[in-house]
């Protein structure tokens, strides 16, 4: 393999499903990607003698942040997100004119973010890239969506989402991974698994 020449820049693919329902790709409408691994903090206790002992903070929870451009209220178009934040995807209104009354529910995500300097060579945030092409991803399991905010700046409407999960799930197993591949190898990244 060779190294690594050009650093990842403009194009990022997003892919977001909701436990059990479809993978929806919302690359064309994100302009902005903030994702947050939990710190892994500690502290050291002094001693006596002058010395410390260290005490390990549990592994606080992962934050992704996205900046989108809503164009409606669909979630499944691709439109927007709203409607993941105030229910679950079974109560989506699908039917023109859209409407969505926010609920006590909230809904369980897998949130796919790729990077990749060709998007020829990769078109969904949770398929698999083409071997020998350089792509880097990172997933995010039992994500809740815990923050939208509207915002009308220059102008315009965008909103900022916030998916938040906590660093390990109920058995202990790890919610965030990082995949890479390097330009000029022989593999290419697989498809995520389907979230259910």
């Amino acid at each position: 393999m060779t190294a690594i020449t050009e650093p990842f820049q403009e194009l990022a693919l997003v892919s977001i499903q909701a436990k059990g329902g479809t993978a929806y790709q919302f690359a064309g409408i994100i302009e902005e990607v903030s994702p947050s691994i939990g710190d892994r903090d500690i502290e050291g206790i002094p001693l006596i003698n002058g010395g410390r002992v260290v005490k390990k903070t549990p592994q606080a929870d992962h934050e992704l942040t996205l900046k989108i451009y809503p164009t409606s209220i669909n979630f499944v178009n691709g439109s927007d997100l709203i409607q993941g934040f105030l229910d679950v995807d079974a109560s989506w209104d699908g039917t023109e004119p859209l409407t969505q009354t926010n609920t006590h529910n909230q809904e369980l995500f897998q949130v796919c973010v790729a990077w990749c300097n060709d998007k020829t060579k990769m078109t969904t945030a949770n398929g698999t890239s083409t071997a020998g092409t350089q792509a880097r991803r990172i997933v995010i399991k039992h994500a809740r969506m815990t923050s939208y905010k509207d915002s009308f700046d220059d102008k315009m409407v965008s909103a900022e989402v916030t998916f938040k999960a906590p660093a390990f799930d109920i058995s202990g197993t790890g919610t965030f991974t990082y995949e890479s591949n390097e330009d000029g190898g022989s593999t290419a990244l697989a498809a995520v698994t389907t979230y259910t």
